[in-house]
């Protein structure tokens, strides 16, 4: 029996896991269709951890302590920095500039006396210059992509205890639930990549066919220094495949390979089209043929 265990991303909050399951398989089963590969479906088992709930709440209450003028948290001197070394891998895989940043500043700076350089920290008016400049840049996705993925990523890596809890939820409910005759697969989506990637290196006793990340952010310096070491190939996964369109900001290292996770053994398709309207989608992806490909050549 295969299982194929999806784990998704961020924004997920208004969907249940039997949604997020339902979609995926059926974008996938089309991506199949197109390579003209049918598999037995009573041989294959889809299912998806679920922790956009948690993920959401746990974001927002964080949001409302904020006291220092951030998007997000109390005031702590560790932290911050680190949360603008997100921002800052964001918008520079977005084409901004610091002086365009600037720029968007002096804008909205009418009624105040300063503006404050980003050299010292990016400040909750920096936040907001830093989704013009990508709006501008790259129009309609300047608000989703800092005041969602970046908001939620920031909050995953570094709330106190949120990394722990969703990685543990998740493994209770993927991890701990298999079979022994399992073969397994998984798939997982932008943020969701994070929480795979550092549960497969927890639980190495557990083979896994095929591993598949999609839009991930993983090639980020700064998150992988967040995840820490070790940066290898995993041990336990006999092929790992890494999808990305060159239009999905949330990628923030595109290519995944030695010199950002340390392995030279990845499988990557950095030229995906999944369109205009929403090259981060999930369904986009699993539509691919080289994914689709990647999941026949597992399962036969």
């Amino acid at each position: 029996m295969f299982k194929i265990i999806l784990i998704h991303g961020i924004n997920n909050h208004q969907r249940s896991a039997e949604e997020i399951g339902s979609e995926w398989q059926t974008a996938l089963l089309e991506g199949m269709r197109q390579i003209r590969f049918t598999p037995s479906i009573s041989d294959i088992r889809f299912q998806a951890a679920y922790y956009g709930d948690v993920l959401y709440e746990e974001t927002e209450e964080w949001a409302r302590q904020g006291s220092d003028g951030r998007v997000m948290g109390p005031e702590d001197e560790a932290v911050a920095p680190r949360i603008d070394q997100l921002y800052r891998a964001l918008y520079e895989r977005c084409g901004v500039t610091d002086a365009m940043i600037a720029d968007f500043r002096r804008k909205e700076a009418e009624t105040e006396h300063e503006v404050t350089p980003l050299a010292r920290g990016i400040h909750k008016r920096s936040y907001k210059a830093i989704a013009r400049a990508i709006e501008y840049v790259n129009p309609g996705k300047g608000q989703f992509l800092t005041g969602v993925f970046a908001k939620q990523a920031a909050a995953y890596l570094f709330k106190p205890g949120l990394k722990e809890r969703i990685d543990k939820l998740v493994a209770k409910q993927v991890f701990e639930t298999l079979n022994a005759d399992d073969k397994i697969i998984i798939i997982a989506h932008s943020l969701g990549t994070l929480v795979a990637y550092d549960l497969l290196r927890s639980y190495s006793e557990i083979p896994v066919k095929t591993f598949v990340t999609l839009g991930s952010p993983l090639g980020a310096a700064m998150i992988m220094d967040r995840l820490g070491p070790p940066f290898i190939c995993l041990p336990n996964v006999g092929a790992w495949v890494n999808g990305t369109d060159p239009k999905d900001f949330v990628a923030l290292g595109p290519r995944l390979d030695g010199k950002n996770i340390g392995c030279d053994l990845i499988e990557n398709h950095v030229d995906l089209d999944n369109g205009h309207e929403d090259a981060h989608g999930i369904a986009p992806y699993l539509r691919q043929a080289k994914i689709a490909g990647a999941i026949e050549k597992a399962i036969t």
